[in-house]
């Protein structure tokens, strides 16, 4: 990692860099950019500067929360919000290198300083919990910090916890407070109600068992008004594992005790999932037979809660009208269109083994597109209902006996308000549905070799099994399409939106990985 940047010397306190602009904010967007949780490193960036910025009482010397603002050559500006304070460079050696921001001096103390990202620190983090414990306000130049808790927090007790940020680098930052308390600081912010803490003050709020528990929040209300959500503290389940890992172990044991080769899938899963699934491949699957079926009844149980809160507006489920359903479709197809022209764009510089995929991709584009038409020409049946957005196993915990439902942002990458609108549920299955066969190419990328039809025989069936479990968990909501043909023409849509969206992740990102939802894509359209 470079040396941190050496700001110019200040007087007294480090604030006294905001009065000069252009420098600090250059050096802030130097950290910024390198940074996993920021979401505009493929974009121009023209500039970023400083909007408002609140003093953090009691935790650190001058220690402060920026509220940052990004703009683009090209793209709409993003914000962001950045806690910073001080610490003497002696003691910067201690700090996660990540943390790390720049260097300057103090001239009324004539000592070197180094300037970093406060979530790193004890201070800043014991002050926030301290703050929401006791719902206090923060003035800021531009508006002020308010600060909720839920009875949830009063049952964790009055223990001392000690803080540690999350080793872990995602698009927000995670604080632990012992074996007890999470306390999720979103990176990128939008004004708006932020549906983590709208979903999770929802479910609280009917008693939902199956997520941890919502203990409080953070909002900033600006001198217009306008909220925008900074972070929410959850309960923290010790000892838990998200699914996917729980699912890889599984897949080792499955691999390491496959013999003979088993048949190749014939139907699509949701034909499998009404016809009955045989007792040879629950046999076949082990104790993940079990799991997959507890997650399929898990998943109806959370779309049965949000389905449930007819006299809150922002709940309350909407029938699927012709021109909705229109409208979702074209949508999708529009953004599948455009994975497939990334794909043709990539083609050359993909490697030599996933060349034969993806040209057997593009042959089929229209087939695949032709998927949309097929579920739009459905009469429409079903409710839109507010669902998880971006659900997959990285986003379930296994305790050890059940499965707890986490993070209700949505896809961290679109905008607020298409988070927080009203969608089928089905997006949610299909996000699950695709996940269990990411898990199962993951793990064929680690074995020896000449197990792919093991790997598509799994991911098939826990599939299968999954789905057969939420059908019957959520028959007679009402928010399902009632017929047949109607529910396997949405729920194949879906999963090509799904499998398009990965294709384009994964061509931007890393695109050794595209073969995943290549290989997808190519068993969606044999369905």
């Amino acid at each position: 990692m470079p040396a941190p940047t050496q700001l110019p010397a200040v007087r007294s306190q480090w604030t006294e860099l905001l009065e000069g602009g252009g420098e600090f904010e250059s050096c802030l967007l130097a950290h910024v950019r390198e940074r996993r949780w920021f979401g505009g490193k493929a974009r121009r960036i023209r500039s970023l500067a400083v909007q408002s910025w609140f003093p953090v009482p009691g935790s650190l010397e001058c220690a402060g929360i920026l509220l940052l603002k990004v703009e683009y050559e090209s793209a709409a500006s993003e914000h962001y919000q950045l806690p910073v304070a001080l610490v003497p460079a002696a003691e910067a050696p201690a700090l996660p290198p990540q943390f790390v921001i720049a260097r300057l001096r103090i001239e009324d103390r004539a000592e070197e300083c180094v300037l970093f990202d406060a979530a790193a620190s004890a201070g800043f983090a014991n002050a926030l919990l301290g703050g929401i414990a006791a719902g206090e306000t923060w003035s800021g130049e531009d508006g002020a910090l308010t600060m909720f808790a839920t009875p949830a927090l009063g049952r964790m007790g009055d223990a001392p916890l000690l803080p540690r940020v999350s080793g872990a680098e995602h698009s927000n930052t995670a604080i632990l407070f012992g074996d007890k308390l999470i306390l999720k600081f979103f990176r990128r912010i939008e004004p708006g109600v932020h549906p983590d803490l709208e979903i999770g003050r929802f479910l609280s709020a009917r008693g939902f068992a199956h997520t941890p528990a919502l203990a409080g929040g953070l909002l900033h209300t600006g001198k217009d008004g306008v909220q925008t959500s900074l972070g929410i503290l959850s309960q923290f389940v010790a000892g838990s594992i998200d699914a996917w890992q729980f699912t890889m172990s599984a897949l080792d044991v499955f691999f390491s005790r496959a013999d003979k080769l088993p048949p190749s899938p014939q139907a699509s899963q949701f034909e499998d999932a009404v016809g009955g699934i045989p007792g040879s491949v629950i046999h076949s699957m082990g104790d993940y037979a079990e799991s997959a079926r507890l997650l399929g009844e898990r998943t109806a149980a959370l779309h049965r809660c949000l389905a449930s809160g007819c006299e809150d507006r922002d709940f309350s489920p909407q029938a699927v009208s012709a021109e909705g359903q229109r409208v979702c479709f074209d949508v999708m197809r529009s953004q599948t269109a455009a994975s497939f022209r990334s794909l043709r764009d990539a083609m050359e510089t993909l490697p030599a083994e996933m060349r034969q995929d993806a040209a057997r991709v593009l042959e089929r584009e229209d087939q695949v597109l032709a998927s949309f038409a097929a579920a739009a020409s459905q009469p429409p049946d079903g409710w839109d209902i507010r669902v998880h957005g971006d659900y997959h196993l990285g986003q379930v915990l296994w305790t050890g006996r059940d499965f707890l439902i986490i993070d209700f942002e949505g896809e961290p990458a679109r905008p607020l308000a298409e988070r927080r609108a009203k969608q089928s549920p089905l997006k949610d299955v299909a996000g699950m549905l695709r996940s269990f066969d990411y898990a199962a190419q993951a793990a064929l990328l680690k074995s020896a070799g000449g197990m792919e039809s093991h790997a598509d025989y799994w991911s098939h069936w826990a599939g299968v099994i999954f789905l057969a479990a939420y059908i019957e968990g959520a028959k007679d909501c009402g928010f399902l399409p009632s017929s047949a043909a109607a529910f396997s023409a949405a729920l194949r849509a879906q999963l090509v939106a799904k499998a398009g969206y990965e294709l384009l992740y994964e061509l931007n990102n890393r695109p050794r990985w595209a073969r995943i939802p290549l290989r997808g894509i190519l068993r969606l359209a044999s369905w």
